[in-house]
């Protein structure tokens, strides 16, 4: 069975954060191990840096992107197999990988912050709410 994996890494934070030296290596390095596991499928996310505040990427809504295009492989397996998907449609395994930074959100648990998009607003993404989405679809095995 096959193996996914998203990894994000964001030095580059515009005006806010201090900028990181080594996330977006840490990323590649994880890329490159993945590949050598044999993984095909992976979406790596990076800050190019140099923005401003209204340019400013990766977004967390490449996260929601990323989900949506998992739901969308599983329509096309369901449609392929008669109306019907498989017990992991997707694959054995599932890797998720973020190097930036981020904080402890309370209830809300781990999250991710993303580039500024807007002047007084920062991009933030949950981490605790994306694992039990991705455990309440069970797409993978793990």
């Amino acid at each position: 069975m096959a193996s996914q994996a998203l990894l994000i890494g964001i030095n580059h934070y515009y005006e806010s954060y201090r900028p990181l030296k080594g996330a977006i290596g840490d990323a590649e390095d994880i890329y490159e191990w993945l590949n050598m596991q044999g993984v095909e499928k992976i979406h790596i996310i990076k800050s190019p840096g140099g923005e401003d505040v209204y340019t400013a990427t990766p977004e967390s809504a490449q996260v929601n992107k990323w989900l949506n295009g998992l739901d969308r492989e599983v329509e096309s397996i369901k449609r392929t197999a008669g109306g019907q998907v498989p017990d992991f449609p997707l694959g054995e395994r599932l890797y998720v990988f973020f190097a930036g930074h981020g904080y402890d959100a309370g209830t809300a648990g781990p999250t991710a912050v993303f580039p500024q998009t807007r002047p007084v607003n920062w991009d933030v993404f949950l981490f605790g709410a994306l694992e039990r989405h991705l455990k309440s679809l069970a797409y993978f095995k793990e």
